[in-house]
């Protein structure tokens, strides 16, 4: 038995009664969701660098070599949402996993920062944990949650809420596609609703591939500045064939769907 279990016993009762505590919270960005998902695992820093599997880690060099290498083998988790800005402002697409509670009493569970306040506490695992143990994927907005469908299937682990986020950066809440092959086989319009008025910028594009991702166009998309928040574009003189449409806001890959 893990003699810090009591110690942990009494952080959860404390974060309960000042907080909506929904069990411990992993955030990372959209783009490691593959790997995570493929591999089956939740793995440490360490562990990914050391088995060079791929993910975007916002810390840069300076920052990772000043945390120790017992803190890098592990896998982390806080016990309260919207604690740490600065780190989650520097994602491109944030996202939470919520893991079951039952994974604060695993052997290897110790808490770090445990005379900190509660919003700034850590769980750490030094093991990989598994997804199975995951009891909900979270989403800043709706276009996060169908980019996620699109890539790796509907499930009932998605879940939206946006009250768990920081949004003080300009992204894509929510888009449709509005296309119809009988009419109009060769264009479609993408529809979509900001977080801010969007400004002009060169790294607001689409391309288009198909199937096998061979790269078939690559196209500047330009808005009309205003204070709205919706926003169209066409994409016309498509192939007869299925492509995969990709956009970049802000040079951040927002979407992504097979249109044909």
């Amino acid at each position: 038995m893990n003699e810090d279990h009591e110690q942990i016993s009494e952080t959860v009762k404390r974060v309960k009664d000042k907080y909506n505590f929904i069990g411990p919270l992993h955030f990372t960005d959209f783009s490691n969701l593959n790997s995570i998902i493929s591999i089956g695992y939740l793995c440490s820093r360490s562990l990914c660098y050391a088995n060079n599997i791929e993910f975007e880690d916002v810390l840069d060099e300076e920052e990772i070599n000043n945390i120790s290498d017992k803190i890098k083998r592990c896998t982390r988790f806080y016990f309260v949402e919207k604690n740490n800005y600065n780190i989650m402002n520097r994602l491109n697409i944030p996202v939470y996993l919520l893991f079951n509670e039952d994974l604060i009493y695993n052997d290897l569970a110790v808490l770090f920062n445990a005379d900190a306040v509660l919003e700034n506490m850590e769980l750490l695992i030094d093991e990989p944990v598994p997804i199975i143990k995951l009891k909900n994927i979270i989403f800043r907005c709706n276009a996060d949650y169908k980019r996620a469908c699109n890539l790796f299937g509907k499930n009932k682990l998605y879940k939206v809420q946006p009250e768990m986020f920081f949004h003080d950066k300009n992204y894509i809440k929510n888009y449709n596609i509005v296309y119809d092959s009988l009419l109009h086989k060769d264009v479609f319009i993408l529809h979509f609703s900001s977080n801010m008025p969007v400004k002009n910028d060169l790294r607001h594009e689409y391309r288009l591939y198909d199937l096998n991702d061979n790269l078939l166009r690559i196209a500047k998309v330009n808005f009309l500045e205003s204070i709205s928040t919706d926003f169209n574009v066409e994409i016309s003189n498509l192939p007869d064939f299925p492509v995969k449409f990709k956009f970049w806001f802000y040079g951040i890959l927002s979407i992504e769907e097979i249109i044909g």
